[in-house]
C-alpha cells in the first residue's frame, strides 16, 4: 500500500451491507390456514329464518382461510328455491369459485326480495374468499356485517373481513376488525386464527408490545393448535423488537429444536443473527452452520453459508469465510451476494488481482442490484492498491456518475483525485477536490479531503520548483513556498479538529513530509516522533512504518547520525523493498560514514 492512502475511510460501511444481507432472510411469514371447503357446500334448504346463524348449518369442515365453513342446512324441502340458488349451491359443493361467485350474484339480483339473500352473500364472499379475491370479499362481508348485525353469522363474517384485511396487506384494517372479533367474540373458535393474524399485524405495525400479547394469548389458549409454531415464531419476532435478545433466543432455540416444525430452519437463522448481532461471531458461525447440517433441503441453506461467511470474516478468518462464500455460490439466489463477499475477503487478504476480479464479475452480473455500487467502488480501489492509477480514476469517476445518490459517492470522488494525484495528473486532481467541496461539504470525509488537497498543493509546489531555467522562476518559487505554506497550515488544522486517531495520523504523515519537502528537517523530526513510535505496535499503520523512514532521513539532515540509525534499521527490516527503502539504505549509509 501507498504510504498515506487512506483507502477504507469511512469505517464502518461494510456493515452497513452485511445488514442489508442478512435482514432479507429473516422476513416473517404467518402460514396461512388449509387451503379448501371440501365437505359441505351451501343447500337448497329454503326452510330457514332470514338471517342466516350458526344454528343454520350443517357440520363445519375445513376452508382455505381457516377452521371450515359450511353452508345451509341440506334438509327440508327445496321445491321453492329458486333454480339459480340451488345451481350457486352446486358450483359452491364442486368447489368451482368463480363460476360459483357468478351463480350467487345472479340470484341476489334476479331475487332480491328472497329469504336465501342473506345466505347467498354471506356465501359469496366466501365464494370469494376461496377464490383468492380478497378485495371484492371483504366488501361483501362488511356489507354482510352492515346489514345483519344481529345475525348469528356476524362473527364468522367479521373474522372473514378482518382476515380479507390482513391478506391484503392492509394492517390497520385488519387490526381494527380482527382486534374487534377478539374482543367481542373471545370464545368463538375462530379466535385460534385471529390471534395470530392480529399479533403479526401489530407487529408489521410496530406495536410489537401489544403483538407480544396477543402471540402469548393464543400460545396460551391454544397450546396445541396447528398455528402454535408461528405463534411462538411471532411471539420471539415482538422479544427481538422490543430489544429482549435472551427471551427471543430461548423461544428460537426451541422452535429450532423440533427438526420437523416448519419454523425450525428459519428460527435456527434468526437465532444465529441473535448472536452475530450481539459480537458473539464464533458462536454465530456454528449457529448458522448448524442450519445446512440439520436442515439440509431448506431453502435457507445457501443463506446459512452466507451468513456464516459473514461472521468468519467478522473474525478475520478470511480464508474459511471465503469457503462459506463458495458453498453460499451454488445457490443462486446468493450468487452475487457470495462473489461480492469473497472479492472483499481477497482484498482482506492483500490479493488485489484476484479481488479485482471477483468485484469486477459481481459488478458485471449484476450492476444495477444493491451491491453494484459496493462492487464498483471496491473494484476501483483495488484498482488503485495495484497502481493502475488511471484506471482506477476512471473508474470512481464512472462509479460517482452511475450512483450520485449512494453511499459511496462522496468516497469515489474523494479517491478519485487520490488516483488522479498518484497518476501525476495534478491539475485534474485540484479540479477534483473542488468538485468535492462543491458538492459533499458535510461529508464525513471533510477533513480527509483537507489532507488531500494540502498534498495536491504540495505536489503543484514541488512541479513548479522542478522548472529551474525558466525565467519566471522567482515568482515559482514564491507560490512553491506559499502553497507549502497553505499546506502546512491545512494540515495542521486537521490535526486540531479531528478526534480521530486514524485521521490525525494521516494529517501528521503528510505534515511531516511536506515539512521535509519545505526543507524544514528539525520541525518534521518532531511531527513525525509520536506517529514513527506507533510502528513498533502489532498492527500499525503504513504511515507509522512510513514514518520511521521519514523520521530517519529528517535527522541525518539535521546532522542527527546515531538518533537516525535505529529508525533507518527498523524501517528497512519492516520494509526491505520500494523506493522508500533505497532512501533509507542511503541515509543509513550516511549515517554510518558520519559517526
Amino acid at each position: 500500500m501507498l504510504a498515506g492512502q487512506s483507502l477504507g475511510a469511512r469505517p464502518g460501511w461494510l456493515g452497513r451491507v452485511f445488514c442489508v444481507s442478512t435482514c432479507a432472510a429473516l422476513t416473517f411469514l404467518l402460514v396461512a390456514p388449509a387451503a379448501r371447503s371440501q365437505d359441505q357446500p351451501p343447500s337448497n334448504n329454503p326452510a330457514q329464518s332470514d338471517k342466516p346463524n350458526a344454528g343454520d348449518t350443517a357440520p363445519q369442515s375445513e376452508s382455505k382461510t381457516g377452521p371450515a365453513q359450511s353452508g345451509p342446512s341440506q334438509n327440508g324441502q327445496s321445491q321453492t328455491v329458486p333454480e339459480e340458488y340451488r345451481f350457486a349451491a352446486g358450483l359452491y359443493r364442486q368447489q368451482r369459485w368463480d363460476l360459483a361467485a357468478d351463480a350467487f350474484r345472479k340470484f341476489i339480483k334476479n331475487h332480491p326480495d328472497h329469504e336465501r339473500v342473506p345466505y347467498a352473500r354471506l356465501y359469496l364472499g366466501l365464494t370469494l374468499v376461496n377464490a383468492d379475491k380478497y378485495a371484492d370479499a371483504r366488501d361483501v362481508l362488511r356489507a354482510y356485517v352492515r346489514d345483519y348485525p344481529q345475525s348469528k353469522s356476524l362473527p364468522d363474517a367479521l373474522y372473514r373481513a378482518g382476515e380479507c384485511s390482513y391478506l391484503l396487506d392492509d394492517l390497520k384494517s385488519a387490526d381494527r376488525e380482527l382486534g374487534r372479533f377478539v374482543k367481542d367474540y373471545p370464545r368463538h373458535e375462530l379466535v385460534e386464527w385471529a390471534l395470530p393474524y392480529l399479533g403479526d399485524s401489530k407487529l408489521r405495525l410496530k406495536e410489537p408490545a401489544a403483538a407480544r400479547d396477543a402471540f402469548k394469548t393464543a400460545l396460551e389458549q391454544f397450546p396445541r393448535s396447528r398455528l402454535a409454531d408461528d405463534s411462538k415464531f411471532g411471539l420471539a419476532r415482538a422479544y427481538e423488537e422490543l430489544h429482549q435478545d435472551r427471551s427471543a433466543a430461548e423461544m428460537y432455540e426451541q422452535l429450532a429444536e423440533d427438526k420437523n416444525g416448519p419454523r425450525a430452519p428459519q428460527a435456527l437463522m434468526n437465532l444465529a443473527t441473535i448472536r452475530f448481532r450481539g459480537g458473539k461471531f464464533e458462536e454465530a458461525s456454528q449457529t448458522f452452520l448448524r442450519l445446512p447440517a440439520d436442515f439440509p433441503k431448506s431453502s435457507l441453506v445457501g443463506a446459512a453459508h452466507l451468513n456464516a461467511g459473514f461472521a468468519l470474516y467478522e473474525l478475520a478468518r478470511y480464508q474459511r469465510a471465503m469457503e462459506e462464500f463458495d458453498r453460499a455460490g451454488a445457490d443462486k439466489r446468493q450468487a452475487v451476494a457470495a462473489g461480492y463477499w469473497k472479492g472483499l475477503s481477497e482484498k482482506a487478504l492483500g490479493d488485489y488481482p484476484q479481488a479485482l476480479g471477483l468485484l469486477k464479475a459481481t459488478y458485471d452480473a449484476d450492476p444495477k442490484g444493491p451491491l453494484a455500487e459496493g462492487a464498483h467502488y471496491y473494484w476501483a480501489e483495488c484498482e488503485l492498491r495495484t497502481g493502475h492509477f488511471d484506471k482506477a480514476k476512471q473508474l470512481f469517476l464512472e462509479g460517482v456518475e452511475k450512483f450520485p445518490k449512494g453511499d459511496l459517492a462522496d468516497d469515489g470522488l474523494h479517491f478519485a483525485g487520490e488516483a488522479a494525484m498518484l497518476a501525476g495528473a495534478i491539475d485534474e486532481a485540484k479540479k477534483i477536490v473542488a468538485r468535492f467541496e462543491k458538492e459533499h461539504p458535510q461529508s464525513p470525509l471533510r477533513l480527509h479531503e483537507q489532507i488531500l488537497r494540502a498534498r495536491v498543493l504540495n505536489a503543484e509546489a514541488s512541479a513548479l520548483l522542478k522548472e529551474a531555467n525558466r525565467p519566471d522562476r522567482p515568482l515559482n518559487v514564491a507560490k512553491a513556498e506559499q502553497e507549502r505554506r497553505d499546506a502546512v497550515a491545512l494540515l495542521e488544522k486537521v490535526m486540531a479538529e479531528s478526534h480521530l486517531p486514524r485521521t490525525v495520523a494521516l494529517a501528521r504523515f503528510h505534515l511531516g513530509r511536506t515539512l521535509e519537502d519545505a526543507g524544514d528537517f528539525s520541525k518534521a523530526v518532531d511531527v513525525l516522533a509520536p506517529l514513527a513510535s506507533q510502528a513498533d505496535q502489532p498492527k500499525a499503520s503504513s504511515e507509522a512504518v512510513d514514518a520511521l523512514a521519514l523520521s530517519g532521513h529528517a535527522l541525518v539532515a539535521v546532522g542527527k547520525f546515531e538518533p537516525a540509525l535505529a529508525p533507518l534499521s527498523k524501517y528497512l527490516t519492516l520494509r526491505p523493498k520500494g523506493s522508500l527503502a533505497e532512501r533509507a539504505l542511503a541515509d543509513r549509509a550516511v549515517a554510518h560514514t558520519r559517526l
